[in-house]
C-alpha cells in the first residue's frame, strides 16, 4: 500500500481556496446526465462530489436522493459560499 502524497492533497486544498477548479461545471458530465434520464428517481451515493453540483442537478432536475462526500473541507467551503 502506498502512502499518500500530502503535497499533492495540499495542493488540492488550495485549488479549491484559490477557486481553480477547471474540473467543476455547471451541469455534470454527459455520461451522468445519461443515465439519469434512463433510471427512475432513487438514491445515490456522489463519492468525491467536490462542490456537489453534480449531486444537486440530479435531486433537482431528477429527484434523485443524493449522498455526497467530499475528500476535502476545502469543497465544502467552496459549496457554502456560493448558497
Amino acid at each position: 500500500m502506498t502512502t499518500p502524497d500530502p503535497t499533492c492533497f495540499t495542493r488540492f486544498q488550495q485549488r479549491y481556496r484559490d477557486g481553480d477548479l477547471p474540473w467543476d461545471h455547471d451541469l455534470p458530465p454527459p455520461e451522468i446526465i445519461a443515465v439519469a434520464e434512463r433510471l427512475p428517481p432513487g438514491r445515490v451515493l456522489d463519492l468525491g462530489c467536490g462542490t456537489a453540483r453534480a449531486s444537486v442537478f440530479l435531486s433537482v432536475e431528477y429527484g434523485i436522493t443524493v449522498v455526497g462526500d467530499r475528500q476535502t473541507d476545502s469543497a465544502w467551503y467552496t459549496l457554502r459560499r456560493r448558497g
